[in-house]
């Protein structure tokens, strides 16, 4: 897979990863993920706007320098206000550095001719990551401890789901869902673009075919007069 192909569910997967031994309840994820998007979008649009001032090989490192500053700061934040109904969450901000990277890759390592799709891509990455994110949570949640957002849903939950393996099979089956459902949504478009290709192609040929006739009918009319014409000179 080269830099510029990537599967955008593949870079989410990755991104979730590392957040998903760390986090328990539904808020814990709320919170880190909104997080995560926040340090991703703010660290990668300033490295958009010095993109031509930057070398495409020092982007990442440039991103990273910014999205571990952002970090530095929430950390801060939090220390200071450590009676947060977060914090829990709260200490385990570090580990949105690392998602946040990841996120990056698609867009820093994106090709020349995709550059009007960037706020597009940062516009789908976020809630399709916080989405599979949210979802992970609420079945890890849900399932390991029998509650949503810290609510008892009228059982203890199972004792496998609270290991780091069944994290592993829950995202997993998310994303298989997801990807699918990608995977479906791509092949339409691709569907689509043909038929408009080919729409394209019919009306070509039939404005060619209408400038053929006219040129047809000009120089038959041109052969016609010129016939007549030459007659006329002969009877004279």
């Amino acid at each position: 897979m080269s830099k510029t192909n990537l599967n955008p569910i593949f870079i989410v997967t990755l991104a979730v990863i590392p957040l998903i031994n760390v986090t328990k309840t539904l808020n814990e994820v709320v919170f880190l993920g909104l997080l995560v998007g926040l340090t991703y979008i703010i660290a990668i649009s300033v490295v958009s706007i010095f993109e031509k001032l930057v070398d495409r090989n020092l982007r990442f490192f440039v991103f990273m320098i910014i999205a571990t500053a952002i970090v530095t700061i929430l950390n801060y934040v939090y220390s200071t206000f450590p009676n947060s109904l977060y914090t829990d969450a709260g200490s385990k901000i570090n580990y949105c550095l690392v998602s946040a990277g990841i996120l990056a890759l698609q867009l820093i390592y994106r090709p020349r001719k995709d550059a009007g799709n960037y706020f597009f891509v940062l516009l789908i990455q976020v809630p399709l990551f916080l989405f599979i994110y949210g979802v992970f949570g609420f079945l890890r949640e849900l399932l390991a401890y029998g509650s949503i957002w810290k609510i008892s849903m009228g059982f203890s939950g199972l004792e496998f789901f609270r290991l780091g393996a069944a994290s592993f099979i829950i995202l997993a089956f998310i994303c298989a869902f997801v990807n699918a459902y990608y995977l479906s949504w791509t092949k339409k478009k691709q569907q689509y673009e043909l038929l408009v290709e080919k729409y394209k192609m019919k009306i070509n040929v039939e404005h060619n075919d209408a400038r053929v006739n006219v040129v047809d009918a000009a120089e038959a009319e041109f052969g016609a007069e010129k016939h007549t014409n030459g007659g006329g000179e002969q009877n004279e």
